[in-house]
């Protein structure tokens, strides 16, 4: 369910979401005519006020766990760029033939971890960078021993940034798989349903329709619901995290 949710924009699950709230207002709008209440009756507006209270919550909540994972995966890309950076200072120091062995095998790695911040986690693309990933690990490693073997100096330091470099691997793409549960999404979205529908409810009862206060709430949460999604989706939308520290690598490596 959580990839069936990220497989769409967050636009147009937003404007699902817009279109739902509008229509189930209307439904409940046309309900609440055929049951009018007393102008003195004010418990309907109790539960009005209750759903409307819940909906804020959920949507302070959720906006702040998105958030928080957006910050992790742009923490992870610092991370990752000072791995590599270490572990690219230890080879500068190496002596030939290891330091040109691994020097372009390193520029090829930074090329790929690039890539794969464009690329969607669900695409057969992805599964083929990880390998190449994998592949990459290999090689260094391979030359690293090689290296060791023939009696490196800075062997201790050379070790210890490979290890930060792979670690570095796997923490960003666990953070990067890290999302929002469907379940927390779905009751989000059926709370805003519910209550634009109790609004509606009230509005028909009260025989007082209230279109652009109405519109004006649905597109407000649309628009909040909107932005929570694209902090919840990584490779795409209008929130991106920053590869800058990546490409700044990039350039220095290139020198």
């Amino acid at each position: 369910m959580d990839e069936f949710i990220a497989s769409f924009d967050s636009w147009v699950v937003a404007a699902a979401l817009a279109v739902a709230m509008l229509g189930g207002w209307g439904i409940a709008w046309k309900l609440g005519r055929r049951h009018p209440v007393d102008a003195d009756d004010t418990s309907g507006a109790r539960f009005v006020d209750g759903s409307m209270a819940l909906l804020g919550l959920l949507l302070g909540f959720t906006f702040a766990m998105a958030l928080s994972k957006h910050d992790q995966r742009r923490d992870m890309v610092v991370i990752e760029a000072n791995s590599i950076g270490d572990f690219a200072t230890c080879v500068a120091m190496l002596k030939e033939p290891a330091r040109d062995q691994l020097r372009p095998v390193l520029r090829e790695y930074v090329q790929l971890r690039l890539r794969m911040g464009d690329i969607r986690l669900a695409d057969p693309e992805m599964n083929v960078a990880i390998q190449k990933t994998d592949q990459l690990h290999q090689r260094l490693t391979g030359i690293v021993s090689q290296s060791i073997d023939s009696g490196t100096p800075i062997a201790v330091p050379l070790v210890n940034t490979l290890n930060a470099l792979v670690s570095a691997d796997a923490a960003r793409m666990a953070a990067l798989r890290d999302r929002l549960s469907a379940a927390v999404l779905m009751l989000l979205f059926g709370a805003a349903v519910i209550s634009t529908c109790l609004v509606g409810r009230y509005h028909g009862a009260r025989q007082k329709p209230h279109v652009f206060e109405t519109v004006s709430y649905i597109v407000l949460v649309s628009f909040a619901v909107c932005v929570i999604l694209d902090l919840n989706q990584p490779s795409r939308g209008l929130i991106r995290v920053d590869d800058w520290p990546l490409h700044r690598l990039t350039a220095s490596m290139a020198e």
